[in-house]
């Protein structure tokens, strides 16, 4: 009698201890997820968006930003407390977001890979990044007139330089450019200045972002 009460103790154990360890998330170890990035993350809080999207499919989910509008990847390589934030946490993903005005400047897309040469040197090896790929903006828009450029020539460059970096071994790109691009509802996507996201823009580069971080490889469109 005591042998089959210690063979049954034993075994609750053990399914218990099974249990806790097939578990790939709990409470007590949130995914953690860090944006750095502009107003693209800025507007309709995306990062927010993707860190409910993640609860309800991963679990326990912490999201923090470092985020400046305007901003390109390359001046957050020269921020103290970037560095800090990189080094303060063990962060599951880092989530990296270009400027759009990087695709229409000169040197915009060499700066481009300097940044991420810099963050894959910064960010440890069991850390994945995550680049969140734009859109172009819309023609007509005010900031395709001050560059000069077209929406198609802008698009083009971009599409490129994000296929380079996503060659890279630690490389994921989110697609909501191609996604954005491809949906038939794209045109409810741009609010009126023909560059940020309106909140439909917003819940599609969420989702792609989502989708990206849950699959572990690039999210499909």
């Amino acid at each position: 009698m005591r042998l089959l009460s210690w063979c049954s103790t034993l075994l609750f154990a053990a399914a218990t201890l099974f249990a806790t360890e097939a578990s790939p998330q709990t409470a007590s170890t949130p995914l953690k997820v860090l944006f750095i990035g502009n107003s693209h993350t800025i507007v309709n809080d995306v990062a927010d968006q993707v860190r409910r999207r993640l609860q309800a499919s991963k679990g326990a989910t912490v999201v923090e930003s470092i985020v400046k509008r305007g901003a390109r990847l390359r001046s957050f390589t020269r921020r103290g407390d970037v560095v800090s934030k990189l080094d303060s946490t063990t962060w599951d993903v880092v989530v990296l977001q270009e400027a759009s005005a990087t695709f229409v400047s000169p040197d915009g897309p060499s700066r481009f890979h300097e940044a991420i040469d810099w963050f894959e040197r910064q960010i440890p090896e069991r850390t994945r990044i995550v680049l969140y790929q734009t859109w172009p903006w819309r023609d007509g828009s005010r900031y395709l007139g001050r560059y000069g450029s077209t929406s198609e020539a802008m698009w083009n460059v971009m599409r490129r330089e994000y296929a380079k970096a996503g060659q890279r071994t630690r490389i994921d790109v989110a697609p909501v450019g191609p996604c954005w691009l491809t949906s038939p509802a794209r045109a409810t996507f741009y609010s009126a200045d023909g560059n940020h996201a309106t909140p439909a823009g917003s819940r599609l580069a969420a989702d792609v972002i989502a989708r990206t971080i849950e699959n572990q490889s690039r999210a499909r469109c």
